[in-house]
């Protein structure tokens, strides 16, 4: 006996009407949707936290560099 996956809407020889098919085709595109949307959502999140870390170390770095300045001109 071989082992072939089920149809494409087919599980344990249970059969889907049109409705239930139409139903479930349905509930993938939108869970297809909200997956995508959330990993935009969660580029979009590490893109803004990469640039805050970036702007903290540029005036981190620019704070460093005033005070250095400031130190070397007063001695």
């Amino acid at each position: 006996m071989e082992n072939k996956p089920p149809p494409k809407h087919e599980s344990v020889g249970q059969k889907l009407s049109g409705k239930q098919e139409e139903q479930l085709e349905k509930s993938m595109r939108l869970l297809k949707s909200k997956m995508e949307k959330d990993q935009w959502e969660a580029e979009k999140k590490k893109i803004h936290e990469e640039e805050r870390k970036a702007k903290a170390e540029a005036a981190e770095k620019h704070k460093m560099k005033g005070e250095a300045e400031k130190g070397t001109g007063t001695q």
